[in-house]
């Protein structure tokens, strides 16, 4: 629809294969992740490890895939914990770039992975781009590259870079445009479920300047705890909950998943959300 604006949640932190193999899925806290019984309700970005998890524990690719259901979208987070900008800068930059792009490239299509989403120290720094359009020409299957800038993870503001100019179409780079995280004071881009909800409605009654305007993601803090807005709203509650305030038998304090259910149910009704892929294609 002409009118109508998209956009997609991901998880963050994807890249941390211990949590994955244990309390993202099941454990103590897999009720707030992998495990929340709302998965489903929501079009949802999950980030995950895969090509560490296929050297170290292929048992958990297995079970997210079994238990995969149609709006679970899996993104690659990186290839490894580090940073595109600054990868190789004390040798044969190219040359570490272009071999970690296609050993990745592997793991990728056998797993059936599309995005990746990268943590750069600088997202559209000259060393980044020029990091993206090696993976983005390095691994024709890729159909886009998802960012965030280490602090703060929404400094792009939803920016969209294009890269491969050996494809035969480029792919989108897209900067994160909100982050669901608590403790951030009045920032409009980075705050509670319900704030990041206002600022992607307010998004959404803006008009469009260009087809790019349309489309938007945010990266949902997987640490960050909060209540729900109802309930903090009703309570005269804060949203956001400190660590030390944290009771795990609280129904309505939770982390993960359910933040972005709860952003969702309160956006305006002319976004859609979707799946990354999706978002992308």
């Amino acid at each position: 629809k002409n009118d109508e604006k998209l956009i997609s949640f991901v998880l963050s932190d994807g890249d941390n294969v211990q949590w994955l193999m244990l309390n993202f899925c099941q454990g103590d806290e897999g009720k707030f992740y992998w495990g929340d019984p709302y998965r489903g309700k929501l079009p949802f970005g999950w980030t995950i490890p895969a090509v560490d998890l296929l050297q170290l524990c292929p048992y958990t690719l297995d079970f997210l895939r079994d238990s995969q259901i149609a709006a679970d979208d899996f993104i690659l987070y990186g290839g490894g914990y580090f940073y595109p900008d600054l990868f190789g800068v004390d040798r044969n930059r190219m040359k570490c770039l272009e071999g970690h792009a296609r050993r990745i490239r592997k793991y990728m299509k056998h797993c059936g992975l599309k995005l990746i989403l990268f943590n750069s120290m600088d997202w559209d720094s000259s060393s980044a781009l020029e990091a993206y359009e090696v993976y983005a020409n390095e691994i024709p299957e890729l159909e886009g590259i998802l960012t965030v800038q280490y602090a703060p993870y929404a400094a792009g503001g939803g920016q969209i870079r294009w890269v491969g100019t050996r494809r035969k179409n480029p792919i989108p780079v897209v900067s994160a445009k909100y982050a669901i995280w608590g403790d951030r004071g009045n920032d409009p881009l980075e705050n509670s479920p319900s704030a990041i909800a206002k600022s992607i409605s307010h998004w959404a009654e803006t008009a469009a300047r260009s087809a790019e305007d349309r489309f938007a993601w945010v990266i949902v803090h997987a640490w960050s705890w909060f209540r729900d807005p109802t309930f903090a709203r009703d309570q005269a509650l804060s949203e956001s909950v400190p660590p030390d305030l944290i009771t795990k038998d609280d129904s309505s304090i939770a982390r993960g998943y359910r933040p972005a259910y709860w952003c969702a149910q309160m956006m305006a009704d002319s976004v859609r959300v979707v799946k990354p892929i999706e978002l992308i294609q």
